[in-house]
């Protein structure tokens, strides 16, 4: 309780702090929840190559939100299931990985995650297979990019350098 005694701002009580941690978790969970149900329920924004499914999200309800790893990685892995659970039998035909990438106006770019589609059972272990292809693809093409995470599956591109780094990837995963 010390430590939090010490984080809390203007003489905020323990419980204060645990009560607005609870309600961002809550109003984070909801945010991934509604663009769940709009990516899954209209398809409008889900592109498809011959190697990944990929999502640009621009303009979301809660845009700011998803310009953080974790909040992006945690969408991902509900898309990867909704498709691989899903009512259409494409879908569930051809797993495929997932680019997911949210843009922060305020630093013109994008945050990446690129998650592995591999079918997961309980307590089972998947290699994410997409870093070395992330950093290859942003070599071949010299684009401006930052690795802001402990993840190598999640790195920030410049919004001029997006498209390219799409194209890029795909050609790195069609060759692996």
């Amino acid at each position: 309780f010390q430590a939090l005694d010490a984080l809390a701002p203007n003489g905020s009580t323990v419980k204060e702090l645990i009560d607005r941690g609870m309600r961002m978790a809550m109003d984070q969970h909801a945010a991934i929840l509604r663009q769940m149900d709009a990516l899954v329920e209209t398809r409008k924004g889900i592109r498809k190559t011959k190697t990944f499914r990929y999502v640009l999200m621009t303009d979301a309800e809660d845009q700011r939100l998803f310009c953080h790893p974790i909040t992006l990685t945690r969408l991902s892995l509900f898309l990867l299931d909704a498709f691989r659970f899903g009512s259409d039998r494409e879908s569930r035909k051809k797993s495929r990985p997932l680019l997911m990438a949210a843009r922060n106006a305020e630093t013109e770019s994008y945050l990446v995650v690129g998650m592995w589609a591999a079918l997961r059972s309980e307590g089972a272990v998947i290699r994410n297979e997409f870093a070395p292809h992330f950093a290859a693809a942003a070599a071949a093409i010299n684009a401006q990019v930052t690795l802001n995470s402990f993840n190598a599956c999640v790195m920030e591109v410049k919004e001029k350098d997006m498209e390219r780094f799409i194209l890029s990837l795909e050609n790195q995963l069609s060759m692996a």
